[in-house]
């Protein structure tokens, strides 16, 4: 229990100053403001919802963090991990998970929570916590989108 509720507090404390920094970034460097999160905005602020929002909102909250997870911190995880060491696993796949997100402003400001993802699998020995961390990042961050 006590590991879910360090997942829970964490994600949400992390999740909203990796919020707050990814907005002053585009503040201060408004050309840099990835071309993905323009248009997820975009849509996700449409004023008529249909099942193209319902979709994009189920694949943000639920099918990316869960698929994320599986691919880099299990799969991932468990090949580096076999091959090299648990510490190597951790900050290769805390890397790569940054570099998927491709946009410089968006790997920054995700950093923190993959370093936290990554903190929780080696922690647990498992994808479970940072699957649920992810999810409910990702349900956040949704909600601040929608409002």
């Amino acid at each position: 229990m006590k590991d879910y509720i360090i997942s829970l507090v964490g994600v949400c404390i992390i999740g909203f100053a990796g919020t707050l920094v990814f907005n002053l970034l585009i503040n201060f460097f408004p050309s840099l403001e990835p071309s993905s999160i323009s248009a997820v905005a975009l849509i996700l602020n449409m004023e008529n919802y249909g099942m193209v929002h319902y979709f994009l909102i189920a694949y943000l909250c639920i099918l990316a963090p869960v698929a994320e997870e599986y691919l880099f911190r299990g799969l991932l995880w468990n090949f580096l991990d076999q091959a090299f060491s648990k510490n190597v696993a951790y900050l290769l796949t805390t890397s790569l998970f940054c570099l998927a997100h491709m946009e410089i402003l968006h790997i920054v400001s995700i950093l923190p929570l993959s370093l936290f993802f990554g903190w929780l699998r080696y922690r647990t020995g498992n994808i479970y916590l940072p699957i649920l961390a992810h999810v409910v990042n990702n349900v956040l961050a949704t909600i601040i989108f929608i409002y």
